[in-house]
Formats: structure tokens, C-alpha cells, sequence
């Protein structure tokens, strides 16, 4: 006898390259051009005489962000970018303020966002799936801080979607880790054998959810689409087609 499938009442949503799509950006020049941002902004506040040389500013900030992020893809573990701009205006002698630090925030991530796009009809799929009786949740390896995210969304009309939102710039720990999946169920109080997991990455997405006793979905996208995926684990292209699967799910679970 086949046994029944747990009823689905959650998903859980990664953010980049899932909800909100990125185009491919050079890391080299979106950098450079965020450095620009924020160094022109400070010289704004405080004068160029106190930045010091552009090339300095970008060679110590760009540095710092990018010895953090292979440091947290090494140990699994995330870091805050908020915090790490503030202690580098520090070193520089520069006290800045709550206001001042979140607009740089806001700075570095403009070269990111200009290339951010939505699957047509994104919001009406989530107001489809949300009437079918399914709560969600947002899970998101990002160092980025979480009111730039929550901005992005809210420009896009997402954030009404999901008021439970789990960045690992605050959870500390990154996908795979099982924490930041116990996390989001505990705040929804959902057990991970009736969620799903949907994601564009096999590593921290897919293998995370499963070995956290969730099912998973595999969005397939421009930058993945050479990825092999296991079998059993539904492929999808669009937001649109999750509505199926959950029909389909309910189905098996009798």
C-alpha cells in the first residue's frame, strides 16, 4: 500500500533568482560603480578631504566585503554588511549616522537592484496560492541588510505576500544550515514535513530542505540551467506552475 503524503500548508520562498530575478552582473564593475556611489555621497557629507583617494576607498571597502563573503561561503556562516560599512568609516575617522549608514546600504546594493526583474504576473501566482490556504515565508542568503530587501520587494508589490521574512544577515547561519529553515516554520508553527521549499539552488535550496525533512522544488532559471537535478525533485520556470504541484500534492495526501 502507498503510503500517504503530509498535506502541504507552507512554502517557503528564496529571494534572488526565485521571487525576484537578477540579471547577470559583473561583480568587478557593479562594485566599482557602488564604491562610486558611496564615496560621492560621503565627499557630499563630509568633503573629499577626508575620503581621502577614490582608488583607497575602493580598494579598503571592496576588499573588506569581499574577504566576508568568501569568509561566509568557507564557514556557513553570514555577516552584516551594515555593520561591517559602519566599522570601515570608523577606521577612516568617520562617525556617521543611523540615516547616513542606511542610504550607503541602500547605495551598495543600487548597482545590484538596477538589474532586478519579476516573472510577469508574479503577485497574482502568490494571491492564487495564497487563497488555496497556503502560508508563506521568505528564506534568503543575504548579507545584504533586510530594509533594503524589504524595500526591493515592496517596489515590486511583494512584500505584502510575506510578513515572515528570514535573511541570514540576521539568522547568522546560511542555507543549508537547518537552523534558518527552523526558523522560518517556528513563525509560521508549520512542521517541515508539510512545507516546500523553492529555490534556484541545488546546494542550499534543494539538498537543505530535504535533509530538513521539507520537500523541494528546483527553479530553473537563466544561470542554472545546466544543473542536474535528483530525481523526484520537481523542476519548475515560473512561480505560476507551483499551483499544479500543490494540486497534485493534495492529491497524493489524500
Amino acid at each position: 500500500m502507498m503510503r500517504l503524503m503530509a498535506q502541504i500548508k507552507a512554502i517557503l520562498f528564496d529571494l534572488g533568482d526565485t521571487l525576484i530575478n537578477y540579471d547577470r552582473v559583473n561583480v568587478s564593475r557593479a562594485l566599482k560603480k557602488a564604491a562610486h556611489l558611496t564615496y560621492d555621497y560621503l565627499v557630499g557629507r563630509y568633503g573629499a578631504e577626508r575620503l581621502g583617494l577614490f582608488r583607497d576607498y575602493r580598494r579598503r571597502n571592496v576588499r573588506a566585503l569581499m574577504l566576508r563573503y568568501f569568509w561566509s561561503q568557507f564557514t556557513n556562516r553570514e555577516f552584516d554588511a551594515l555593520g561591517l560599512i559602519g566599522r570601515q568609516l570608523q577606521r577612516m575617522g568617520l562617525r556617521v549616522s543611523e540615516s547616513e549608514l542606511e542610504e550607503l546600504a541602500r547605495l551598495w546594493y543600487e548597482p545590484v537592484a538596477a538589474h532586478a526583474w519579476t516573472e510577469p504576473g508574479l503577485a497574482e501566482h502568490l494571491a492564487c496560492l495564497r487563497g488555496m490556504d497556503l502560508q508563506f515565508a521568505i528564506v534568503s542568503n543575504t548579507f545584504s541588510p533586510p530594509f533594503v530587501l524589504d524595500e526591493q520587494l515592496e517596489a515590486f508589490g511583494l512584500l505584502e505576500y510575506f510578513p515572515i521574512r528570514v535573511y541570514s544577515s540576521v539568522s547568522v547561519v546560511r542555507k543549508p544550515h537547518a537552523g534558518i529553515f527552523r526558523s522560518a516554520l517556528e513563525q509560521i508553527n508549520v512542521p517541515a514535513s508539510q512545507a516546500v521549499m523553492i529555490g534556484d539552488r541545488l546546494r542550499e535550496d534543494v539538498r537543505g530542505a530535504l535533509r530538513f525533512g521539507m520537500r523541494a522544488v528546483f527553479k530553473r532559471g537563466p544561470l542554472n540551467r545546466h544543473r542536474r537535478v535528483r530525481r523526484g525533485v520537481p523542476v519548475i520556470e515560473s512561480i505560476g506552475e507551483i499551483r499544479q504541484l500543490v494540486q497534485e500534492w493534495r492529491c497524493q495526501s489524500g
